[in-house]
Parts: structure tokens; sequence; C-alpha cells
């Protein structure tokens, strides 16, 4: 058991280096260790509830959320946020050569480069 945030975790992403990504309705991303079961850093990132997660090929994170946005990270920091959609972001997927696809509670899917 990986104890930490305020609230529901809504979303996993396991990293390339084996460690675990966890965002949550409290407005959080936790970076895991898995080996040792504690947390490495907490980033605060959307305004609202994290409720997607996904690694760019850079290794950096993306999130989508209740906020409407996508945000973007670079060395654990928000690094930018992106508006697109008019309703919360539930699914976001990479591919290898970046394109982004998100989904969203406004009947939308979205391909971003």
């Amino acid at each position: 058991t990986l104890g930490g945030h305020t609230n529901f975790v809504c979303c996993l992403l396991r990293l390339r280096n084996g460690n675990l990504a966890s965002g949550s309705y409290d407005s959080t991303i936790r970076i895991w260790n898995l080996k040792n079961k504690s947390c490495l850093t907490v980033i605060d990132g959307d305004t609202d509830k994290i409720m997607s997660l996904a690694q760019l090929p850079d290794g950096n994170m993306i999130s989508g959320g209740s906020q409407w946005n996508i945000v973007t990270y670079e060395d654990n920091k928000v690094k930018d946020e992106i508006e697109g959609h008019q309703g919360c972001i539930n699914s976001i997927l990479v591919y290898i050569n970046g394109l982004v696809i998100t989904a969203s509670a406004d009947n939308t899917i979205k391909f971003w480069k």
C-alpha cells in the first residue's frame, strides 16, 4: 500500500525508469519508487483533478483532467497548459513519434503534434 494522496487516485502510469506515477483528485501527481515503496516527489499538477497520465517520448509526462487542459511537465514541473477540449480529459495516449491523442467528456477525440 502506498499512501499520501488526500483524495481519490484516478490514474497510474508505469514510467520507463521503473517508478510509478499516480494522479489524483487532490490535484497532484506523486512519483513512487516501487522497490522501497517511498514517494520520491509530489508534483502540483492541474488546478483540479488529475484524471489521465501518459509519458512523452522524451521521458516527461503529460496529464489531463477536469480543468479541460492538457498539461505538460518538464523535470517534474508544469511546463505548459494546452487548451482545446470543452470537458474533462479522461484518457491520453502517446505514440512513439510524439503524436498525442486525448479523449474527453466533450464527446471528442483530438490528435495533437
